[in-house]
């Protein structure tokens, strides 16, 4: 029986979304070019009935994770390979993968503690709240899946990841998998397509970005405040091509529009139209707020681009610095911006950092260094747990030094805790307050709605009184007329005077009526 392996993953790319986890699309047509028989699942829990597609030659069937778990009961391969594990749809799997060597590859915010993506959140007491709901449902139970999986004596699991930083800093304490379960074995990068072509010194004011616009994580406004940066102090040599997609894509570039050195395309490019753009430029400027690896800055890097990012997480893993790449402080735009300055007038600095990266490069991340490694740890003769462990080059017990961003990270996460219960407690108090002054506006439009019935009454009596004045005014005129022409009383005045001797009451009652309205 030949070596088979079933893909299980929660995106795979399509002609409309080339990027999503195009990672493991790469891994898949690598493991079919070395004769594995290859079955890619894609997990929808919409999915009533299985459907399949077909990208690039790979057929996929997005299915739920019943019919996930037929399929592999049916298919029943060698291996299984997760990739962005979620505890709803692995306990459902759980019972077919009972027996079998299960891989779980581990990449970035499936892992990751509550507080590692802060730079997302906007702290106002309605968001703050619903992260906090998140962390105590989502992020604690995720963590207790995790660590039941790692000591589950039913289930074959072996632990990969694909730095160490990612693993000794990110998963081990956010997880509680020990580093020694955990292999390291990072994305591999298609060297034979993004091949090393020698850049000429001109191309160093070349600089291109590739990346999506969907996330503060990306540091899309660290790039466009180094550009402008740049561009105040050499304006005539620099150009800057990005290309890329996603929701902010607009909003975070248009104030770059204005200038002519700025090249904005919005698009998913195909990975031969990536490896054209490499062959264009010197320079790939890649800032960021965390990363497990950075798959697109390592395909420029083969390609002989220069590398510029920001030293965080695991970034310094595969950029090292004025060794293949640049490295700046995190959150600082002007550094970026000194650094690519720093190149400009530098061409040699500029030439032995691009020969440098391509070599590095192929040495730690070439196709078909990572995938003998992970057919190695798929098909080795141990078991899943053995294999991964061979791959972690950590001793059982050894400890692991906690970095001071690591410190930091966990200070902020108790610090940005306690302020955010601070809100959650003030918001409470402001929704209490918040009901009472509903209650009173009740209230008082009630009173408001009194007032308009009284007063239009106010308005009716004091029509009535005007009325009941200038009949009196009247009768009075017809009386005195009466008297100076001497008319018989008896005949003629006894019908007068009668109004005017009750006129004078009614004025006082309808007086009186109006000031008890008023």
């Amino acid at each position: 029986m030949g070596k088979s392996v079933t893909v299980i993953t929660n995106k795979y790319p399509s002609a409309e979304s080339r990027y999503q986890n195009a990672f493991v699309h790469t891994r898949v047509l690598a493991y079919q070019k070395c004769g594995v028989d290859v079955r890619v699942i894609v997990i929808d829990p919409a999915a009533s009935e299985p459907a399949e597609t077909t990208f690039e030659g790979v057929s996929v069937t997005h299915a739920s994770s019943e019919s996930a778990g037929t399929i592999i009961r049916l298919v029943n391969p060698s291996a299984v390979a997760i990739h962005f594990v979620s505890q709803g749809w692995f306990n459902t799997l759980r019972p077919e993968l009972v027996g079998r060597k299960v891989f779980i590859w581990m990449h970035g915010f499936e892992v990751e503690a509550w507080y590692r993506r802060w730079f997302n959140t906007d702290l106002i007491p309605e968001k703050i709240n619903k992260l906090l709901v998140r962390r105590r449902a989502a992020f604690k139970n995720r963590k207790q899946f995790l660590q039941e999986l790692a000591i589950d004596d039913q289930l074959d699991i072996g632990f990969i990841t694909v730095s160490k930083h990612f693993r000794d800093h990110v998963v081990a304490p956010d997880t509680g998998i020990p580093p020694e379960a955990v292999a390291v074995i990072p994305n591999p990068i298609q060297t034979d397509l993004f091949t090393y072509q020698p850049k000429t010194e001109e191309q160093r004011f070349q600089v291109l970005t590739i990346r999506p616009f969907t996330s503060a994580a990306y540091g899309n406004d660290l790039l466009v405040s180094a550009i402008k940066k740049v561009l105040t102090k050499d304006s005539s040599r620099f150009h800057f091509t990005i290309i890329g997609d996603g929701e902010q894509f607009e909003s975070t570039l248009s104030e770059l529009r204005s200038f002519p050195q700025v090249t904005l395309r919005q698009a998913f490019l195909t990975p031969e139209e990536i490896a054209t753009e490499h062959s264009r430029h010197g320079i790939f400027l890649a800032p960021g707020r965390i990363d497990s690896q950075g798959v697109s800055r390592c395909e420029a890097m083969s390609s002989g681009l220069v590398p510029i990012a920001n030293d965080v997480a695991a970034v310094s893993e595969f950029i090292h610095h004025e060794v293949d790449g640049l490295l700046v402080p995190s959150e600082d735009a002007d550094a970026l911006a000194s650094a690519l300055l720093r190149l400009a007038e530098d061409q040699n600095l500029f030439m032995r950092l691009s020969s440098t990266a391509a070599e590095n490069i192929r040495e730690t991340c070439s196709l078909d260094t990572v995938i003998d490694h992970e057919l190695t740890v798929l098909f080795g003769s141990g078991t899943a747990r053995q294999n991964a462990q061979r791959f972690a080059g950590v001793e059982p017990g050894e400890s692991m030094t906690v970095s001071a961003a690591e410190e930091m990270d966990q200070a902020f996460a108790a610090a940005l805790f306690a302020a955010a219960q601070k809100l959650r407690s003030q918001a409470s108090v402001i929704a209490g307050l918040e009901v009472s002054v509903e209650k009173k506006s009740q209230r008082i439009s009630a009173f408001e709605g009194s007032f308009a019935r009284a007063k239009k009454r106010q308005e009716y009596l004091e029509k009535e009184l005007d009325s009941a004045q200038r009949q009196q005014r009247e009768l009075q005129a017809e009386l005195k007329e009466l008297r100076e022409r001497k008319i018989p009383w008896k005949h003629h005045a006894i019908e007068a005077v009668r109004p005017i001797t009750t006129a004078p009451q009614r004025v006082k009652n309808l007086a009186k009526r109006l000031t008890k309205q008023s």
